[in-house]
């Protein structure tokens, strides 16, 4: 299969990328790897394309769906594609509350872990079938009267798929 994209550049990181959304169907962290040319039209005839270069293999992650209920003390889940945990332990989801200081610029660097909000997520009402592998995990976080950000961390057999979704205010 070929398929052609139009590269944007990032000028903070002085680099070109594409992002790609890849249907992984109900696999749950299938690795892949690509092989990339680049394609130039009106290059010299017969030089309009490069040598191929093929990546590393990539880990593509599951598209999964983080929601935060801010009731009293609000509420995290996370639904999306796992595993089958019929055969295995039920995956390990944490959460923890996270505010950002003020006065720093860079978007990463800038949330910092407040403490004792680790929670362990439960898993509840997952659907074990080998076809659709889809895992709930839930709990409640410890309340927050500043903006904040959740951060939802899981480990299957362990490796890690953490993601950061936020600010939610209060």
């Amino acid at each position: 299969m070929c398929l052609g994209f139009s590269p944007q550049f990032d000028p903070e990181g002085n680099r070109w990328f594409c992002d790609l959304e890849v249907d992984t169907g109900d696999a749950c962290l299938p690795f892949a790897r690509f092989a990339l040319v680049r394609y130039q039209p009106d290059s010299i005839s017969g030089a309009e394309i490069s040598a191929v270069v093929r990546t590393d293999l990539l880990r593509i992650l599951p598209d999964r769906e983080l929601r935060v209920k801010l009731d009293d003390p609000p509420t995290v889940s996370v639904t999306g594609p796992s595993y089958d945990p019929t055969a295995s332990t039920p995956p390990r989801v944490t959460a923890v509350v996270q505010r950002r200081r003020e006065g720093v610029a860079d978007d990463d660097l800038a949330w910092v872990t407040l403490e004792d909000t680790g929670v362990e997520l439960t898993s509840i009402d997952a659907d074990s079938s080998p076809t659709t592998n889809t895992t709930i995990v839930t709990g409640s976080v410890p309340t927050a009267t500043t903006v904040m950000t959740v951060v939802a961390r899981g480990r299957h057999d362990d490796r890690h798929d953490g993601r950061r979704h936020g600010p939610h205010h209060r």
